[in-house]
């Protein structure tokens, strides 16, 4: 079983995750793995490492490392979108349990061992869009922050603007999940991805980092076997099994999905004014004969170099019985 790594941030301040669309008005709720792919290696850049960062990351078919996408966490809970095929379960009286879209990860191992919920245990927070112990306090709330810019050669020129962040309770924040390819791979990068992520701490991820959002008081990291670093019950990879996607995915021309079946979403990614790719989402669950790997994907921008946005998979094997046994 691969090695793997928490990574755990403790907000100082607003966070803001743009939307592809571009509108200031809204954030997106969790950052896509693109972004955070995008993000460490230019961390590695800044810390001299960004050859290493090439040979390893960049132009191999298969990295060093894979990241998820960037994910809320609540005290211990850490917040995952949960398998589209285990999701939602029957319906309730009490909850419309199809309005999260984010569950403790711990819970996905009760459906897993298919244990009914107790509804009276959960509550649905709209606005983080989250799963929730009744009782407790959301992990993070959307807020419109109002500025102004001021031209300074025609005064009086005044161009009022409304961003949306995100706003995190005490004990919240943003997490992903890092998982190495082999030992020796852990051993080189590990300490080479914690020092790119506090240097994120400190610099910032995200939207609007030039007025300090995106930045950590905080990193917290946790080492262990993957996936059982996130859940003790999830099950060692198994031939035919259902992947449950934690990132971003799109197909290598070695991948062998069958997308006729599984439970998957597409999204689309792209920045305004690029091409737009449309990718597997993370939550999906594809049916495959082995892992899925995924690749870098090349966009075309008008009057600039190609952007490359990574569609590598960091996916959890899921058991198949459970799979069929929910889908019947």
């Amino acid at each position: 079983m691969p090695a793997g790594m928490i990574i755990r941030f403790r907000p100082s301040g607003p966070w803001r995750f743009g939307p592809s669309t571009g509108e200031r008005s809204r954030t997106d709720l969790t950052g896509p793995s693109d972004l955070l792919y995008a993000a460490v290696g230019e961390a590695l850049r800044w810390l001299g490492e960004g050859s290493l960062w090439r040979e390893a990351v960049r132009e191999a078919p298969d990295p060093a490392f894979r990241l998820s996408s960037l994910f809320l966490y609540s005290g211990r809970s850490l917040f995952v979108p949960p398998p589209a095929s285990l999701w939602p379960p029957p319906a309730s009286n009490r909850l419309r349990w199809r309005a999260a879209q984010y569950v403790p990860v711990h819970l996905v191992s009760e459906l897993l061992q298919q244990r009914p919920l107790l509804e009276e245990r959960w509550e649905i927070d709209l606005r983080s869009q989250c799963l929730i112990a009744a009782g407790t306090a959301p992990p993070v709330r959307v807020a419109v922050r109002r500025r102004a810019a001021v031209d300074r050669i025609a005064p009086g020129s005044i161009a009022p603007h409304a961003t949306a962040c995100l706003e995190f309770a005490p004990n919240a924040g943003v997490w992903a999940v890092a998982a190495f390819r082999s030992a020796s791979d852990q051993e080189q990068w590990e300490p080479l991805l914690r020092a790119a992520f506090r240097l994120l701490a400190d610099e910032g991820l995200g939207g609007e980092r030039r007025l300090g959002w995106g930045r950590a008081e905080a990193v917290e990291f946790q080492s262990g076997p993957f996936p059982k670093l996130l859940s003790g019950v999830f099950p060692e990879e198994e031939a035919g099994a259902g992947y449950w996607l934690l990132s971003l995915f799109y197909p290598a021309a070695s991948d062998e999905v069958d997308w006729e079946a599984g439970s998957y979403a597409l999204t689309e990614r792209g920045s305004p004014g690029s091409e737009r790719v449309r990718m597997a989402a993370p939550g999906s669950v594809l049916r495959a004969s082995r892992p899925p790997r995924g690749q870098w994907v090349r966009l075309a921008r008008m009057e600039v170099e190609p952007a490359v946005r990574a569609g590598f998979a960091l996916a959890v094997p899921l058991p198949a019985p459970s799979l069929e046994e929910a889908a019947a």
